[in-house]
């Protein structure tokens, strides 16, 4: 199995793990973005958001902004892992935090381009914490493939 399908299935199973012990199914209130009224997100029964997360459904401008800013706060990350890596975890925070933002809408729209949009920022978060500015650059570069194949699907 290559490298980056390795990643693409440890992603996939630590989030799913992840979501399955965010909490029980009915615990999300009923006015909760992304939830069904089953206690699911996306509709589906069972599926819970993580912390940090609503799976909200945002419009397409929202997502657009999102994504410049998330690839803005990637590059700031990259540009300070060598002068000040405290930045540079804080960078990649505050990218997270943007990105659960918008994530539930790109996740809805289009599942094949979130997944390596996923990838990218886990190997950006990987790349700062390990100082490794090879692997970051590989997540920027997974991010803004996948960033703009979707901007050109969902202007």
């Amino acid at each position: 199995m290559s490298r980056p399908r390795k990643l693409a299935t440890t992603t996939i199973l630590a989030s799913a793990f992840f979501v399955a012990g965010c909490g029980s199914p009915g615990n999300a209130s009923a006015g909760s973005a992304g939830a069904s009224s089953t206690g699911g997100v996306d509709g589906q029964p069972g599926a819970t958001a993580r912390a940090g997360s609503s799976y909200a459904i945002v419009p397409a401008a929202e997502v657009t902004a999102g994504l410049a800013d998330v690839q803005k706060l990637a590059a700031d990350a990259k540009a300070q892992l060598t002068s000040d890596p405290a930045a540079a975890k804080q960078s990649t925070k505050a990218m997270y935090d943007r990105w659960y933002d918008f994530e539930g809408t790109v996740r809805k729209n289009d599942k094949s381009l979130y997944l390596p949009m996923e990838d990218g920022l886990a190997a950006i978060k990987a790349g700062v914490e390990q100082n490794d500015p090879t692997k970051v650059d590989r997540g920027i570069n997974d991010l803004q493939t996948s960033a703009s194949q979707y901007l050109a699907k969902f202007p």
